[in-house]
């Protein structure tokens, strides 16, 4: 009955309207003038005058700071890269598998550049760099008689 009667009281308590917590900025309705939000221009004035000779220091050190920086992110060597294609040979989740393809690969094909990939949770052998996809289509003749599952991707390619 007590917790009845607590539940009641808690109830009607919650019920009550309250007024809507006001602003000295919402009395006003609508309105689009906000200068009252700026300095005047004589505190503006003031504040200029107040300032130390050492910000102007300051300001003058970060300048330079960041106009190093600048410089070092312009000459910095950008890695570049063109759209390609590849020839993936495999594609899975067992990384034994993925080796011994490789290893298969790397056998018969000396000739080709081949690399393994690890994108979580796949293991990717793939075989050469091409810029045209006529040349990875050549590539491709060559390797489907002993990878049939051998299929060409567009990659990106990087560029030394």
């Amino acid at each position: 009955m007590i917790r009845l009667l607590t539940f009641v009281i808690i109830f009607i308590v919650g019920c009550i309207n309250k007024p809507p917590v006001s602003s000295q900025y919402l009395e006003k309705g609508y309105f689009e003038d906000l200068s009252f939000l700026r300095d005047s221009p004589e505190k503006a004035a003031n504040n200029f005058d107040n300032r130390n000779e050492a910000s102007f220091t300051e300001e003058s050190e970060f300048n330079k700071e960041l106009e190093n920086i600048f410089i070092t992110y312009e000459n910095k060597p950008k890695d570049k890269y063109l759209n390609g294609y590849t020839i993936q040979i495999f594609s899975g989740l067992e990384r034994e598998k993925a080796d011994s393809i490789f290893f298969t690969a790397d056998s018969i094909y000396s000739d080709l550049d081949i690399y393994t990939l690890y994108d979580q949770p796949n293991y990717r052998v793939k075989v050469g760099k091409y810029f045209y996809r006529i040349n990875a289509n050549k590539a491709l003749n060559k390797l489907i008689n002993n990878f049939s599952e051998a299929i060409i991707v567009p990659d990106r390619i990087k560029i030394n």
